[in-house]
């Protein structure tokens, strides 16, 4: 640089108006101890916060400072770190974190991506707003083999927003819908949050492949509202263009017949060659009415074959019990660095060396947060935290859509304030019991969960995608923020389709996986005295006397008595004091006090 151009560069300005809220904070942090118990926890966050410690170190000194302050330090053994920090070493599942982190970060480097787009651009860019579909569709695939919502805003955001932009989309919108689109990554299986639930929730048994197998409705919800928001926008930038609007709707028609050609195949409804020629059919229909052109979705296949491969050879090789979540995580390492390193030779093995030690960094500081929060989890079961909430929950008498509603409400509020990992550590273990004891699904409960922790993704002060996309498209966080919030909206109502539609995600997942029995749960007890239970004749309307109806206890114990002193049981039998012979070779019936004489039972 020269020495000209070094002096023309202007100092930077000095930060405005922060020292206020620096001492206001400095002084909750000194203040709250002396509230009590709870304020000294409070003031050991905000004076973290203030410091600027990192997320692993606020958890963990949260827990710490709980332990201390409601347990004593001279209680060494309410300490669970280490128990902890060793029960996560015996989950094989969590395996899968890394590895798909790895894969997905091996992807967002080499060509993968960008094939995944020119593919979906072929498919789809002959409907209005297909270009802008064509990004929502590659979110999804690229979803499907990295499991990383923030991965998927790099790698798809950095390819498609120059594009849209230079098509005539407003960089708002641009922005909005790459953010927003990218939060898929935690919807569309493999995704590392849903990997993390059946870890978190102890009162299921939840398997990890069912719980991927719900993911895809939910996700394929949002898709769908996301298109159709493209759509609505490039039919009215045709219209400012000048464009009719007849051809616009009609190709939108055509876009909704297209899963009319598929749906009863996946119902079981056609066959395959019922469902080739209905597909030639379409395809002639829209190449000649369109300009669509099915040579250039040949072409972009062959090109990206391998990137359409893998999420095939990932999901297809778990739901059809080749290989379980963590085996597919391993062959996704090794996958994408085959495809990317000899066959696309988008990278050298210097590069996938260096995203390896990056991930190792996330991954330290990912179970530190993982640690800390299982701990804070003991905390909260040594106060009886779960339970108490239980009986508040109970207390109130509401019904499960009430409760949904509820926790709907608190899961936004939460994801505004806490990255989804930490809001799942903390949140699950108090929510899953009343979730049981309401009898909501545990698989149903964790969609709604991962959803409602999706948008805050795009939620400040903490949503993630906003600060990674912030960075990548160089625009301020409030930009950002006013890019998102129409897309918030429209994944509000997909959240409240996946709340009140539970088929949509339980339905869906265990029919793919063929499973037809819920998982187990352990249902904290609710009390209910046995009297409470109505008459079995009442509510069956049998008589008293059937003879041919099944007896109760009391019914056998009457007749045995009232023949003990009829003298009807058997003539021949002899006192029991008598020998014990006697009524083997009888036959006699004992009654219940000489069986239980006999058994030597007091």
């Amino acid at each position: 640089m020269s020495t000209a151009a070094a002096t023309s560069v202007a100092p930077a300005p000095k930060p405005k108006g922060n020292l206020p809220i620096f001492l206001v904070l400095v002084l909750l942090a000194l203040g709250l101890p002396f509230l009590g118990k709870g304020g000294i926890i409070a003031g050991v966050v905000i004076g973290c916060a203030v410091l600027g410690v990192p997320l692993f170190g606020i958890i963990g000194l949260l827990t710490l400072a709980a332990f201390v302050v409601y347990l004593g330090a001279d209680q060494p053994n309410e300490f669970p770190l280490i128990e902890r920090s060793r029960g996560l070493g015996d989950q094989v599942t969590l395996l899968a974190v890394p590895l798909f982190i790895m894969s997905g970060a091996v992807m967002g480097r080499g060509e993968i991506s960008s094939r995944l787009i020119d593919f979906a651009r072929a498919c789809i860019g002959w409907i209005p707003g297909g270009l802008a579909m064509s990004a929502v569709f590659a979110c999804v695939f690229f979803a499907a083999i990295s499991g990383s919502s923030p991965a998927t805003v790099v790698a798809i955001g950095a390819m498609m927003a120059p594009t849209l932009v230079k098509a005539g989309y407003g960089e708002r919108f641009t922005h909005g819908l790459l953010t927003s689109a990218g939060s898929l990554g935690i919807l569309i299986p493999p995704s590392i949050p849903m990997i993390l639930y059946p870890i978190v929730n102890q009162t299921a048994v939840i398997q990890v492949e069912t719980l991927f197998a719900s993911g895809f409705g939910p996700g394929g919800v949002m898709a769908v509202i996301f298109a159709a928001s493209c759509y609505a926008i490039g039919v009215r930038k045709n219209r400012q263009e000048g464009k009719p609007l007849g051809p616009d709707l009609y190709r939108g028609l055509l876009a909704l017949l297209f899963p009319v050609v598929f749906y009863p195949f996946l119902d079981g409804g056609l066959g395959m060659l019922e469902v080739g020629v209905k597909l030639a059919v379409y395809l002639v229909v829209i190449e000649k009415t369109t300009d669509f052109s099915f040579r250039q979705v040949l072409r972009s296949a062959g090109r990206g074959f391998w990137a359409l491969v893998f999420p095939v050879a990932i999901l297809g090789g778990i739901y059809g019990g080749i290989y379980i979540a963590v085996e597919a995580a391993a062959f996704s390492v090794v996958y994408a660095v085959l495809v990317e390193v000899f066959i696309h030779r988008a990278l050298t093995m210097r590069d996938v060396l260096g995203v390896f030690r990056e991930t190792g960094v996330f991954l330290g500081s990912l179970l530190v947060i993982m640690v800390a929060a299982l701990s804070f989890e003991e905390f909260l079961e040594a106060r009886d935290v779960p339970h108490m909430l239980v009986q508040w929950i109970e207390g109130m008498n509401l019904e499960p859509w009430q409760f949904l509603l509820l926790v709907n409400g608190v899961l936004l509020l939460v994801g505004m304030a806490m990255d989804i990992l930490s809001a799942m550590f903390v949140f699950v273990p108090l929510l899953a019991p009343i979730a049981n004891a309401l009898g909501i699904d545990p698989i149903h409960f964790g969609i709604i969960f991962i959803v409602n922790l999706e948008i805050g993704y795009l939620t400040p002060p903490v949503g993630l995608n906003l600060f990674v996309a912030s960075t990548l498209f160089e625009r301020p966080l409030g930009h950002m923020i006013k890019s998102v919030a129409p897309f918030i909206l429209l994944m509000l109502g997909g959240l409240a389709m996946v709340t009140y539609w539970p088929d949509l995600s339980v339905g869906l997942g265990r029919h793919i996986m063929g499973d037809d029995e819920a998982p187990v749960v352990e249902v904290p007890a609710t009390g209910g005295a046995l009297e409470e239970l109505p008459d079995e004749t009442e509510e069956t309307g049998a008589e008293d006397d059937v003879p041919d109806g099944v007896q109760s206890l009391e019914e056998m114990m009457r007749e045995l008595e009232m023949g003990e002193e009829g003298g009807d049981l058997d003539d021949d039998a002899g006192d029991l004091d008598g020998e014990e012979t006697d009524a083997e070779d009888d036959g006699r019936v004992l009654s219940l006090e000489e069986m239980m004489e006999a058994a030597g039972v007091e």
